[in-house]
């Protein structure tokens, strides 16, 4: 569950990071 928005933002920015660098 989010407690703050700011970090569901940081967390989405790092999974999205995560996913490329697996891709990649």
């Amino acid at each position: 569950m989010p407690k703050k928005p700011q970090m569901q933002g940081a967390e989405k920015l790092r999974s999205e990071a995560h996913i490329q660098l697996r891709r990649r």
